[in-house]
């Protein structure tokens, strides 16, 4: 199934770093109708997807506050997606 997926930078903690990205993959949101999760579920589900499940806000969450916790760490793109693109 194809994916869109968003960078976003969560903002500059010393206004001279780069900055990080976030790139998630499928997130399980209140904006899937019935008929879209259906088919999205059963993707999720297949072997295609590492993981083998939606992605959850909390996943996200938590990637964005590991980079806000972490100053060493800039100018990279964290792909939060079950193993999508590592397949």
């Amino acid at each position: 199934m194809p994916q869109s997926s968003h960078s976003r930078e969560p903002g500059s903690r010393t206004g001279s770093d780069p900055g990080d990205a976030l790139t998630p993959g499928v997130v399980d949101t209140a904006v899937w109708d019935v008929e879209q999760r259906r088919l999205i579920k059963a993707w999720a589900e297949s072997p295609d997807l590492p993981a083998r499940r939606f992605g959850q806000p909390d996943d996200i969450a938590e990637a964005i506050v590991f980079l806000m916790h972490n100053p060493y760490m800039t100018g990279h793109n964290l792909v939060i997606d079950g193993g999508l693109t590592a397949t």
